[in-house]
């Protein structure tokens, strides 16, 4: 092969590896690198009088000296098959005559240490007893793994503490809890239309009594301190009641209650009205009369006030009962379900860390 002839030309030590083909490989010995120059241009000049398509240079893979090594070894040289094989002694080698007593003697131990190997267990594994049933192989199996991980988490600290104890610290948190009694009170409310309701707060009343004289300024001025008064000008309940039915989507936010005084008489110490409310205003109904009669209190005296807040009834057993028990339950579900999220995260966890080792 011509190709060939100017390979080994350049680098006389250059054997062919394989010639398949159209494709040509050869091993080039490491100490000839030197002599690549001269025998690349030689090829590349040569390239279309050879039929060259095109070639490369790469160092032997792993794979192929492992090819080579195995080659080697399972190849019997010609001395081993010259040496006949003796027993060694304190590494003296003996070479008898055949046919000697000596060497009887010696063949016959060595026949009786053969017997006795083949019994041995470990000397060969195909004498050994085998598994057979896929039941009882599945069961060594599954044991044996069971065995790996066992040690696997043995030596994973975090692993057992993630497994164990953290569940169980979380569980008995969830316990304590769990046991804790729930009671549930409803609050205090304030009658003070400032706390209870956005500002500012219209309240509506009439300027003058049924008998068309003006109301009270100073009462007046009492009303006006926490809210915003929008006075109107009816002479009767029923044409205040239809003004304000008439003007109360028009106030932003909307009206939540109104006065209509019928009376107001300082000589005498009486006071007629009517509280008008809203009635889907919280707590409407008692803070308007709260919050006149507190007006009226003052002009009386200043010094005196009514304090007054609305308490509900208390929840009674059955209701603390029901709604401890749905709180319970809520807190058992999320409390043991992340507790025991902690057991498959870890195993996830412990996989993935012994796939990596």
């Amino acid at each position: 092969d011509p190709i060939i002839n100017i390979i080994q030309k350049h680098i006389p030590n250059a054997a062919v590896l394989s010639n398949v083909s159209a494709e040509l490989g050869m091993q080039l010995p490491s100490d000839t690198t030197s002599k690549f120059a001269n025998l690349f241009k030689e090829l590349d000049s040569s390239k279309e009088s050879l039929g060259i398509a095109g070639y490369g240079i790469s160092i032997t893979t792993l794979e192929e000296v492992f090819l080579r090594v195995a080659e080697i070894e399972s190849t019997p040289t010609n001395e081993a098959f010259k040496k006949p094989l003796v027993p060694k002694t304190n590494n003296l080698v003996a070479e008898l005559p055949p046919g000697s007593h000596e060497n009887s003697r010696l063949e016959h131990a060595a026949d009786h240490e053969a017997e006795n190997l083949k019994g041995s267990p470990g000397i060969d594994d195909n004498d050994q007893e085998r598994i057979e049933g896929r039941a009882q192989i599945f069961g060594t199996h599954f044991l044996a793994l069971l065995l790996k991980k066992w040690h696997y988490f043995k030596r994973d600290k975090r692993g057992f503490c993630c497994e164990i104890f953290l569940p169980i610290l979380v569980m008995i948190f969830g316990l304590l809890i769990m046991n804790r009694p729930f009671t549930f009170k409803t609050p205090v409310v304030p009658l003070n239309p400032v706390t209870l309701w956005p500002q500012p707060v219209n309240v509506m009343y009439n300027q003058y009594l049924p008998n068309t004289s003006a109301v009270d300024p100073n009462l007046i001025s009492l009303l006006d301190r926490n809210v915003t008064l929008v006075s109107s000008s009816a002479a009767s309940l029923s044409a205040f009641d239809t003004e304000i039915f008439t003007k109360s989507q028009s106030f932003d936010p909307s009206l939540r209650m109104a006065y209509y005084i019928e009376n107001s008489n300082t000589t005498t110490n009486s006071w007629n009205f009517t509280a008008l409310v809203n009635t889907t205003a919280r707590q409407a109904a008692p803070l308007a009369i709260n919050y006149m009669s507190n007006a009226i209190l003052q002009e009386k005296d200043s010094s005196y006030y009514i304090n007054h807040a609305l308490t509900s009834m208390p929840r009674t057993a059955v209701q603390n009962l029901r709604t401890s028990s749905i709180i319970s339950g809520i807190i058992c579900v999320y409390l043991f379900t992340m507790g025991l999220s902690f057991i498959g995260a870890s195993l996830v966890f412990f996989m993935v860390k012994e796939s990596e080792t």
